[in-house]
């Protein structure tokens, strides 16, 4: 797995006092087999939830009310993934996660833009505390095979 390091702006918005600018590693000029996962492999301090609050609003998860567990995203060109597992380490149950990619039906079509390279999963409920995860994600991606299984671990419950 390569990654690529050029960041670059990729857009900003204004919305109700808060000012968001997106930085992106701007996929349209990387090397075709670049890849790219988040949280990479062995990060630590990895938040545990995520709201929702985001314009287009993300599909809700399973359960039907935010937070989710943090996404867990995939960057490649010409992404097809025909497998996506998410799971605490050390347990082969699977936990059950919404996904997105280019093909889901869930998705906004406000969100079908940046998912033309990139794919997210995030679990139906928030993760543990300090804790390991493993993403498992097999399909095609950058011209070649994927078969990418990678760990990150948790940090602390915040409030924000």
């Amino acid at each position: 797995m390569r990654a690529w390091q050029r960041a670059r702006p990729a857009g900003t918005t204004k919305s109700k006092g808060c000012d968001i600018i997106d930085f992106g590693r701007g996929m349209t000029d990387a090397p075709t087999t670049t890849v790219v996962v988040y949280p990479y492999d062995g990060q630590t301090d990895v938040p545990v939830s995520f709201s929702g609050r985001e314009s287009p609003v993300p599909p809700l998860p399973a359960t039907g009310v935010w937070p989710s567990s943090y996404p867990v995203n995939i960057y490649a060109k010409n992404l097809t993934v025909t497998e996506h597992v998410l799971m605490k380490d050390g347990d082969p149950t699977p936990l059950p996660h919404t996904w997105m990619d280019s093909k889901s039906s869930n998705v906004d079509p406000g969100y079908k833009y940046y998912l033309v390279s990139a794919a997210f999963m995030y679990g139906d409920a928030a993760f543990a505390p300090n804790t390991k995860y493993r993403a498992k994600i097999v399909g095609m991606g950058g011209g070649m095979p994927l078969n990418l299984e990678w760990t990150f671990t948790t940090g602390a419950a915040r409030r924000f």
